[in-house]
């Protein structure tokens, strides 16, 4: 998915957002807005991905003040929320009609947890809309027939705390005959994106092999990705992926994709063919 000229004020709000979150001193917010401004005047190519000028931006951010991981806090306080919430959570798919598409929306409301995307983040709301209305786009009796023809799925992470919401549903994958998940984090912090520490302090290792991007740009951009990392992912009979940026960076890769993310931008949205805010959970396009 390429970039369009409303993602740029977008990206450049995320900068400032990254800086607000070491300090609160507006003169540092200013050096970092101009110096994203200046970088980013020779570099805007709207022939990538969203989330590839969004991880210039939130890199800049983070040279300019100083701190490798501006979200390190946060990515820790919304994965011990996500902690304390599972036991709900795993009492609310226990007694659903069908668990796993619980799961499933459970899943997506999760994806409300991203600081980067600049959506509120009122889970236990979101929780109550996603289980009432569902998904606006919803391919799960595809994924069922996909699913009953495998024992292997690459499962793409997204936020920290959001992977709490993952590895519920990773739970049900393997009552459902799965007898192996790859789950993909970044090895480096971007924005609140989950990286090793967060999977460990989540235990997604007790359900899945935990395998890192190789890198620290927001989704997988297939051409500064590893190619092991792409071909895992490639190969994979089925893959679950999260998140705007995955999907961004991944609706073109020609793999069994199915994506569960909330649009949270009118570009995505419109891509899709939903109205921005509404959950989704869609095969790869073919």
């Amino acid at each position: 998915m390429k970039a369009k000229p409303l993602c740029v004020p977008c990206f450049v709000r995320q900068a400032l957002t990254t800086a607000q979150m070491v300090t609160e001193d507006e003169k540092v917010h200013e050096r970092v807005l101009r110096e994203v401004l200046r970088q980013m005047a020779g570099r805007v190519d709207l022939s990538l991905s969203p989330a590839h000028l969004s991880t210039w931006a939130a890199r800049i951010a983070s040279e300019v003040v100083g701190v490798e991981d501006p979200y390190l806090d946060v990515k820790r306080e919304f994965n011990r929320l996500g902690l304390r919430m599972y036991p709900k959570l795993r009492r609310i798919v226990r007694e659903a009609d069908d668990r796993l598409h619980a799961a499933l929306k459970l899943a997506a409301a999760g994806n409300v947890i991203d600081f980067g995307a600049g959506t509120p983040y009122k889970i236990e709301e979101e929780i109550e809309r996603v289980l009432k209305m569902g998904f606006t786009v919803d391919q799960y009796e595809d994924f069922r027939g996909r699913l009953n023809e495998t024992a292997e799925i690459v499962y793409i992470l997204d936020n920290a705390g959001e992977i709490a919401f993952d590895k519920l549903l990773m739970e049900e994958l393997k009552l459902h005959g799965i007898k192996r998940i790859t789950a993909i984090v970044k090895s480096k912090p971007i924005l609140n994106d989950a990286t090793p520490e967060d999977a460990g302090m989540v235990g997604i290792e007790e359900l899945a092999e935990v395998i890192e991007t190789g890198t620290g740009y927001l989704g997988l951009p297939v051409d500064l990705t590893p190619p092991e990392v792409i071909e895992r992912v490639r190969k994979a009979p089925l893959v679950i992926s999260k998140g705007q940026a995955n999907f961004e960076t991944l609706d073109e890769l020609d793999a069994e994709i199915f994506f569960i993310l909330k649009a949270k931008c009118p570009i995505v949205a419109e891509r899709i063919g939903v109205r921005e805010g509404e959950m989704v959970f869609c095969r790869r396009r073919r």
